[in-house]
This record gives structure tokens, sequence and C-alpha cells, in this order.
């Protein structure tokens, strides 16, 4: 009989640390929850970065439309010249206005996982120990 209640409680063992073992390390455990939180932080300063990029956009957008000064000044910074007009090139210079970047594409590397065994091979190895040292203890007395 007592036999039975080591491989009862050894089975015990074995479903308790295979749910702790998940519980953490799995696949929508914490720990990837902790990982998905973290990317969803990612996605929405990237999403707050791109509407500062918008409303940028937009006000040039604007006086494009509604200043016609505008459009010479932005065709010069861009590299255009009137007729009969040329251009300098300065050694060390650089232009002064930067070009917008299209946002960072945020991808989640999220491998395919595939089914790991390791997590029931260590509850299994949990349960056997159980049950070895309890035979054990059992014949010592203890």
């Amino acid at each position: 009989m007592k036999g039975v209640f080591r491989l009862a409680a050894s089975a015990y063992i074995v479903l308790i640390c295979l749910i702790i073992i998940n519980l953490f390390a799995s696949p929508g455990g914490i720990i990837d929850y902790v990982e998905l939180n973290e990317y969803k932080e990612k996605i929405e300063k990237n999403i707050y970065d791109l509407s500062d990029i918008n409303g940028g956009l937009i006000l040039d957008s604007d006086k494009l439309i509604h200043q016609s000064d505008e459009i010479k000044i932005q065709a010069r910074e861009l590299g255009w010249v009137e007729p009969n007009e040329g251009i300098i090139v300065v050694n060390g210079y650089a232009r002064s206005k930067a070009g917008y970047s299209m946002g960072r594409l945020l991808s989640r590397e999220q491998g395919i996982k595939e089914r790991n065994y390791s997590n029931l091979i260590i509850s299994m190895l949990a349960g056997l120990s159980f049950y070895i040292f309890a035979g054990f203890f059992r014949k010592q007395g203890i």
C-alpha cells in the first residue's frame, strides 16, 4: 500500500512541477508575457514618434499650399536653383535639414517555437527522484 502512496505522491509532484515550470517558461508564460509588454511599449513609442512626424509634415504641407515663398525655400533646400544661378559647394558643410524616415519596423522576433519536452522531462525527473528517495528513506526507517 505504501508503494501506491509513493507512486501517487510522485505523480502529484510531476504534475505540480510541470504546472510551475509551464507557468514561467512556456510560451504564454510569465516570461513571455513580460517580453510582450516590452514589445507593446516599443510599438506605442513608435506610434507616438510617427504622430509627431505626421504633425510636422501636415504643417509643412499647409505652408506649401498657402505660402508661395515657402515653395522656393523648400526647393532651394532640396538643391533646385533658378536659371542663371550656380551651386556653391563648401567642403565640410552638411545640409541643415535631414529628411524624415518612415518609422521603424518593429518585429517581435518570435520564431516558431517547437514543442519542447524539457519541461516534461524535468518534471518527470523530480517525480522519479521523489519516488526513489522515498523508497530509500522508507528502507532506512526514516
